[in-house]
């Protein structure tokens, strides 16, 4: 059983960053088989159930869903930054279950005819109405919506008010309209290829990835959404190591025992 169980974590990404999470106890087990002993680091098996692995399997769900966004967002190129709002004329944006079964359905549907992947997280506006930002590649049918992004504003502006607000036009991002899209209101941004070392879409990856969790809740019974042809799992390495010889911030958590210690290597995040 010894081996099936480790303290230490370690997350590689295809740029070279490394994250590694190490607990003060062993609760990572890889090949999912359940375990009744506890493993020192001497190799000593002292016979007693770990009762801190249900609550490491529970707590901070919302903490590990975000890692999960975070994994698929950097170990997949994607092309576009997608955001989806419902037409309420067309579809009750407040009715998670219809919203649900119109975005089961949509995905689907463009998988199959458009070579569509994707990492959609859902989130409510302060209206209580269900919106969708995507990271997506595929065969997309796009229109120029007729504005632009520019350092100045947030939110897209007209091509007349982004000409009076910022002159050198070499800033502006193009803001197109996903023609797939028949439910609602659609923009579209195309990801600028960056040179990373092949993995083009790292830095805005990263921005993106921050910018649709910051406020993640969990909508529709689940944080995300995720299909098509993408990666889903990092390469990953699990050790066991003297917990104490992790000098970094350490954090507990709430109603155990566990302790729990975090460090990232190479470009961060």
């Amino acid at each position: 059983m010894f081996e099936l169980f480790y303290n230490q974590r370690i997350k590689i990404y295809p740029n070279g960053t490394k994250i590694i999470t190490t607990f003060n106890k062993t609760v990572f087990n890889p090949l999912h088989n359940e375990r009744h002993n506890y493993c020192d680091f001497d190799d000593r098996e002292v016979p007693f159930r770990l009762p801190w692995l249900d609550a490491a399997a529970r707590l901070d769900n919302l903490k590990r869903s975000k890692d999960k966004i975070f994994d698929i967002a950097f170990i997949n190129n994607f092309d576009y930054f997608v955001t989806l709002t419902f037409d309420d004329n067309i579809i009750n944006a407040k009715n998670e279950d219809d919203v649900h079964r119109v975005m089961r359905n949509w995905f689907n549907n463009m998988v199959k005819r458009y070579n569509f992947k994707y990492l959609a997280v859902p989130e409510f506006h302060k209206s209580k109405r269900i919106h969708f930002h995507l990271l997506c590649s595929g065969d997309l049918r796009l229109s120029d919506s007729g504005t632009v992004l520019i350092p100045e504003r947030d939110n897209p502006v007209k091509l007349s008010t982004a000409r009076k607000i910022h002159k050198n036009e070499e800033d502006y991002r193009t803001v197109y309209n996903l023609d797939n899209w028949n439910f609602g209101f659609s923009t579209v941004i195309k990801f600028e290829k960056c040179d990373d070392d092949g993995y083009g879409t790292t830095a805005i990856a990263k921005y993106l990835t921050k910018y649709i969790t910051k406020d993640l809740t969990r909508v529709l019974k689940r944080y995300y959404y995720a299909g098509g042809n993408i990666n889903r799992e990092v390469e990953t390495v699990y050790k066991i190591v003297p917990y104490e010889t992790i000098n970094v911030q350490e954090y507990k958590i709430e109603n155990t025992d566990l302790k729990v210690k975090y460090q990232t290597i190479g470009i961060g995040v």
